[in-house]
């Protein structure tokens, strides 16, 4: 059995490397090829059966196979420096064994040091700009999602620099994997607002500006996801870019706009996050309401979500909310008694009970 295992870690790049035809389809259309990669079941082609089989294999052999995978890297590493920029078998190797490393990176972190890792190559592979690089910063962006785990320390603020700078990239699938590996980081137990705070200004912009340029809606999808989970971890130092805020949110829950049936219930929510984490409330904010009888007007399906915004409003805004918008409060309550279920109706009384307990004397 492990003569078998061995000889099939020998040859990741008859397994896991690149075909001429995978790379002819990124070329192509590099957003497509991004999401086909993540869609690929491993019944359904050889690479994706190979990886599966190899997580499993390293998972129960762990002791025996890590030193190989560890020797594959290293050999794919020296074949290819850093500064190298030719797209030749080495660098495909290369590539196939950082997804190597990356698929098992729980169980190769006892015997691989990422701090030593990132700082010996990874960080030294970034900075080579070469247009063929985009092979290996692609698979870079993915590992660092998939160590996020061991990144600690001073590297890690490296790692949020080098997303940041990824996320800048010509290539889309590059800044698709980019994107995903900062939610992740971002998302981890070990984030650290202060850390990033000074790349919050260019992540909002590049968030804004990649939503804008991808056409794929699970792409829009991945960097609201992206922008929602700033929101929640970051809180009232959203403050500052509520304008840049407001003008996407404008898009998403424009139901004039081709993508807003897709956007709007991720739009709301964003909608909803950024209202929780104010903390006042700005005007931009306040010209957005309005949007909400809109949209109740065209479906209930968005109901709980839609009754917590308003909630947030009347707190927030108060008197001077109430001042402009009552009318349109009474509107959104008079659409919803009669047309909603004992439950859907049951979720309007907290904005009742503020209603009388604040502003009725």
């Amino acid at each position: 059995m492990f003569c078998i295992c061995f000889t099939f870690f020998k040859s990741p790049n008859r397994y896991f490397t690149y075909t001429p035809k995978d790379l002819a389809e990124w070329y192509q259309n590099s957003e497509s090829f991004h999401h086909e990669q993540d869609m690929l079941q491993w019944t359904e082609k050889l690479r994706p059966c190979a990886e599966a089989l190899y997580i499993v294999l390293f998972e129960n052999y762990r002791d025996l196979l890590a030193p190989v995978v560890l020797s594959i890297l290293q050999e794919a590493m020296s074949a290819s420096p850093p500064l190298e920029s030719e797209i030749n078998p080495a660098m495909l190797l290369k590539d196939a064994a950082y997804s190597a490393a990356g698929h098992v990176y729980h169980e190769l972190s006892s015997y691989l040091n990422f701090s030593d890792w990132f700082a010996g190559s990874l960080s030294l592979e970034l900075s080579n700009d070469h247009p063929n690089m985009l092979i290996i910063h692609r698979k870079i962006a993915l590992v660092l999602g998939q160590w996020v785990s061991e990144i600690k320390g001073d590297t890690r603020k490296q790692v949020y620099h080098a997303l940041i700078r990824l996320l800048q990239d010509n290539d889309i699938a590059v800044r698709l994997a980019a994107c995903r590996s900062l939610c992740y980081l971002v998302q981890d137990s070990n984030f650290s607002e202060q850390e990033c705070f000074d790349l919050l200004s260019t992540c909002w912009s590049l968030c804004f500006k990649l939503v804008e340029e991808v056409v794929v809606f699970d792409s829009k999808v991945q960097v609201l996801n992206l922008i929602s989970v700033l929101i929640e971890h970051v809180g009232e130092k959203i403050t500052p870019f509520a304008g840049q805020l407001m003008n996407f949110f404008q898009k998403g829950i424009d139901l004039d706009n081709p993508d807003a049936f897709n956007l709007l219930e991720d739009s709301v929510l964003l909608w909803d996050a950024v209202l929780s984490h104010a903390t006042s409330m700005v005007p931009q904010l306040m010209d957005l309401f309005p949007s909400l009888v809109t949209i109740l007007e065209r479906s209930f399906d968005h109901l709980q979500v839609v009754v917590e915004i308003i909630e947030a409003y009347i707190i927030f805004g108060g008197a001077e909310f109430l001042n402009q918008y009552a009318s349109s409060v009474a509107k959104l309550l008079d659409g919803i008694v009669g047309n909603v279920n004992d439950k859907g109706l049951l979720s309007t009384i907290p904005i009742l009970d503020i209603l009388i307990q604040g502003f009725c004397s």
